[in-house]
């Protein structure tokens, strides 16, 4: 395994799948939340990587994480995804 990258990350379906992944020694995580809390909250929960879609600087780190293996939307978010990515 890679990377995955849930997104809407604070809810707690996506938290089970964010600590599934960690579980896997090989997994990195990069978690997308909205606002500096939730993204430490994220981090405390062992995220690798947490990035505030609500941030100026959002598409730029999200550019930094690199190959995406699993792309994981709940689908109650809003797309996060910088322009020119696609899902």
């Amino acid at each position: 395994m890679g990377c995955l990258v849930p997104t809407a990350a604070s809810h707690a379906h996506v938290q089970i799948a964010t600590q599934i992944a960690l579980a896997h020694p090989k997994c990195k995580v990069v978690t997308i939340a909205g606002g500096p809390e939730k993204c430490a909250k994220l981090k405390e929960l062992g995220a690798h990587v947490s990035l505030d879609y609500k941030s100026p600087n959002f598409a730029k780190e999200f550019r930094k994480v690199g190959l995406v293996d699993v792309y994981f939307d709940n689908g109650l978010s809003r797309p996060t995804l910088p322009p020119g990515c696609s899902r």
